[in-house]
């Protein structure tokens, strides 16, 4: 016989908000696992809540890929990811491999690019960076690159954090919380949570099971209220520093797919 549903489950279900793709996910696994374990009313419960949840909002998707993320220092066979302290042209010193010097190729491309950031194509800005960290920091060929490749960084890096921020403030308050056409959803919450809690205290009257889940669920709810705030006082910081020139290190903004929460 198959496991009945817990309390735990149900507040795992309250936790995940249908708007963040994983979590969604996680959503959708829940509600078929009541419903092939057919667990008695705390399962359609809690199948009920998950389908209002999933039903009470579309996914935020929008993300904006930084186009050099990824990127490798030029001429090198290193591949620098994300965090790692230094930069490519350092670690080919290190081990006595030459850093890369600008040719009059290189220089004639970077004359060629568009004087705007926004009109260079997506592989002129992985280039770039491969550039980037392949010569020496702090040369004459690093300062030539920073002054084409660090207002390129600049756009994206403000696209990137300005989704971010909307994401944030679409994903503010708990679905649970939300007025309107949502505002059943804490009550499914409550009477899932109930019903699990009688289930595992036989004994416990209905008032009490009911009384305790509108707590839990109020807890819940304001924790998640309270990270969410969290992340978009976050969102608003990075985007007011990125605004004022403040750039996340090259390093750190290289990992396959970076970027911030276009739709």
């Amino acid at each position: 016989m198959a496991d009945k549903l817990t309390a735990a489950q149900v507040l795992e279900a309250v936790q995940l908000d249908p708007r963040n793709p994983m979590d969604r996910g996680a959503l959708m696994h829940l509600e078929r696992r009541a419903q092939e374990q057919g667990s008695g009313m705390t399962g359609l419960k809690l199948r009920e809540l998950a389908q209002a949840k999933l039903d009470s909002v579309t996914p935020v998707t929008s993300t904006h890929t930084l186009p050099w993320a990824g990127a490798k220092a030029a001429d090198s066979g290193y591949g620098i990811g994300a965090g790692e302290a230094m930069y490519g042209a350092a670690r080919a010193e290190g081990d006595g491999r030459k850093a890369k010097e600008l040719g009059a190729a290189d220089i004639m491309w970077l004359g060629r690019l568009p004087a705007d950031p926004a009109q260079v194509s997506a592989a002129d800005a992985k280039r770039l960076a491969e550039l980037s960290l392949a010569v020496v920091p702090g040369s004459s060929d690093q300062v030539l690159l920073d002054s084409v490749f660090k207002p390129v960084r600049a756009h994206h890096e403000r696209k990137a954090a300005a989704i971010e921020v909307e994401n944030a403030r679409r994903r503010l308050n708990p679905v649970e919380a939300t007025p309107g056409r949502q505002s059943g959803i804490a009550a499914l919450a409550e009477q899932a949570l109930a019903v699990a809690i009688r289930d595992q205290e036989p004994a416990l009257h209905d008032d009490e099971a009911r009384s305790r889940a509108r707590r839990e669920v109020g807890v819940v709810v304001d924790r998640m209220k309270e990270a969410r705030l969290t992340d978009l006082t976050y969102a608003e910081s990075r985007l007011a520093d990125v605004r004022s020139g403040v750039l996340t290190p090259l390093v750190d903004t290289l990992r396959p797919g970076a970027g911030m929460d276009e739709d």
